[in-house]
């Protein structure tokens, strides 16, 4: 076999490695699902924008689509850049992503949603944070249990959601 040959291979089998360690770095979310019956999609997709904005997840438009069924909400940030404590996280940002999906044998919709979690572990990032200092801190299930019982109770009296 050429060099050249060789060389060819090698930088294919390259590409691929980075491209199998990159899809297995990427971050997986688990949905929390809860159906809300037949209520129509305006009181569920408002019910959800309400919900977000009052704890302060409002609305990016450019990660949301109504049309689509996707509601994305803009970083909700915690700056916490004096804590000193080990493993402790020096800022902290979440945000909502939710679909609405609706099986075509079914009346009823189901909100599917998580809250993305980023941090940065940094002293120096946390202070004038830029994107590049941000890193996955996997999910909040905290937030996501609130969001359930503010839907529950929006919809139906022991309504809750299955992560």
């Amino acid at each position: 076999m050429s060099c050249s040959v060789l060389s060819r291979i090698s930088l294919r089998c390259g590409v691929c490695a980075l491209l199998l360690l990159s899809s297995a770095c990427a971050t997986h979310f688990d949905y929390t699902e809860i159906d809300v019956g037949s209520v129509p999609f305006e009181d569920a997709w408002t019910a959800v924008v309400e919900i977000s904005e009052t704890d302060g997840f409002l609305v990016d438009p450019a990660g949301t689509d109504r049309g689509k069924k996707i509601f994305e909400s803009t970083w909700r940030t915690q700056a916490v850049p004096f804590r000193v404590s080990a493993g402790v996280h020096r800022g902290v940002r979440r945000r909502v992503h939710a679909e609405f999906t609706r099986p075509e044998d079914k009346t009823s919709w189901t909100i599917r949603y998580y809250v993305e979690r980023q941090v940065i572990s940094d002293i120096a990032g946390a202070m004038d944070p830029q994107e590049d200092d941000w890193s996955a801190g996997g999910q909040d299930f905290e937030t996501e249990r609130r969001i359930a019982a503010k839907l529950a109770v929006r919809f139906q009296p022991g309504l809750e959601g299955t992560p």
